[in-house]
């Protein structure tokens, strides 16, 4: 876990956001809420990759253990979210998933920091492994399907 620099945008309002996902397509959908988050305060979470690392040159960042599946890199995952969620003290977490954010969604919830999930829009009728496990901790779900909304009870489109 590593921090690039101290980018990150003094808010008015007083919030600070986590934004949260693996690398690739869930990252790319968090750049495409840049309209919400640039208002304010806050800093990103992923995976390293040669994309994370292009796309979030100008942005806050921290690198998190990527856990495929692997129990020993879920522990590491865990203690990372941890650390930055009592260092960086966000308000609210934001996620479009998948695995390597959910340790920390969940120590977010524990935490009482609030937790919004953004159902990928890959996701038309039924809900991914990640909204099986993150919608019932979250305080806020939006689903970019109608027809999800049905799955996600309480859910926005």
């Amino acid at each position: 876990m590593r921090g690039c620099g101290d980018r990150g945008r003094a808010s008015l309002s007083g919030i600070k956001l986590c934004l949260i996902s693996t690398t690739g397509g869930h990252l790319n959908q968090l750049l495409q809420l840049k309209e919400v988050y640039e208002k304010y305060e806050h800093y990103f979470v992923t995976v390293r990759s040669e994309y994370s690392v292009k796309v979030l040159e100008n942005e806050k960042v921290f690198y998190i253990t990527q856990v495929l599946r692997n129990p020993i890199n879920l522990f590491v995952n865990l203690i990372e979210s941890l650390e930055l969620l009592v260092s960086e003290k966000p308000h609210v977490v934001i996620t479009t998933g998948a695995g390597d954010a959910l340790a920390m969604c969940y120590i977010a919830k524990l935490m009482g920091i609030k937790v919004i999930f953004v159902e990928t829009f890959a996701r038309v009728s039924t809900p991914s492994s990640f909204g099986i496990l993150a919608n019932p901790i979250s305080d806020f779900t939006v689903v970019q399907w109608e027809s999800l909304q049905d799955v996600y009870k309480g859910s926005v489109y």
